[in-house]
């Protein structure tokens, strides 16, 4: 049987489209720029005049997202409801958009190989009604389990996000948590953003943090 090409290639980050425009960040969203170029012409189809003007423009940030399509995650794991899980794999989610973990950060995409990204989602695992609440469409974060998911800056680096392309070129974004799961204990697993609509952390473990 022809040997089958295993190599995996792992990638910290991955920005994609209009997001690979941004320069900077302004209220808590990435900004963007671009050259515009209008020309006129005369009734004969002659160029009259043109002009080119830069065109600044703000992308979509963490505070202008209020949630994920369910077709948007592809995969969990462990299951809902696995009481057997492998203790030494992380608790992660693969997600349909291999740039969604980093579409909305609010930070410049940074030069290619060179620089460092945080994605705006992140999975928080912890123990129901002790260290973390749901309510709805939010989430109640006690100090322990913020602890166990500290968060960077947009453009700091994260370990706990990657995309993952096989050598046909398939990708695949995952978001893990690092949290170390017990035996025998019931943890419920939330993807929550990173940051808030002015582009700041949303925890720092001093006090619990609803969102």
């Amino acid at each position: 049987m022809p040997e089958v090409d295993q190599r995996l290639v792992f990638l910290s980050w991955v920005r994609e489209g209009m997001a690979g425009l941004a320069t900077g960040v302004e209220q808590g969203r990435a900004r963007g720029e671009t050259n515009v170029t209008l020309t006129g012409t005369g009734p004969g189809g002659a160029v009259t005049t043109s002009q080119t003007r830069t065109l600044r423009f703000l992308l979509t940030g963490p505070g202008d997202v209020v949630g994920l399509a369910p077709a948007a995650i592809i995969k969990r794991y462990p299951a809902p409801g696995t009481i057997d899980h492998e203790s030494d794999r992380c608790p992660h989610v693969e997600l349909a958009e291999p740039s969604l973990p980093w579409r909305y950060t609010p930070a410049p995409k940074p030069p290619a190989g060179t620089g460092t990204l945080h994605p705006w989602l992140v999975l928080v695992v912890g123990v129901e009604h002790q260290e973390l609440t749901l309510s709805a469409d939010e989430v109640t974060l006690g100090v322990a389990a913020q602890a166990a998911h500290p968060l960077g800056l947009p453009a700091q680096a994260y370990a706990w996000a990657h995309v993952q392309v096989d050598a046909e070129g398939r990708r695949v974004a995952r978001v893990l948590s690092g949290r170390a799961l017990e035996p025998g204990t019931d943890y419920v697993a939330v993807l929550v953003p990173a940051f808030d609509p002015a582009g700041a952390p949303r925890w720092n473990a001093t006090q619990p943090v609803t969102v």
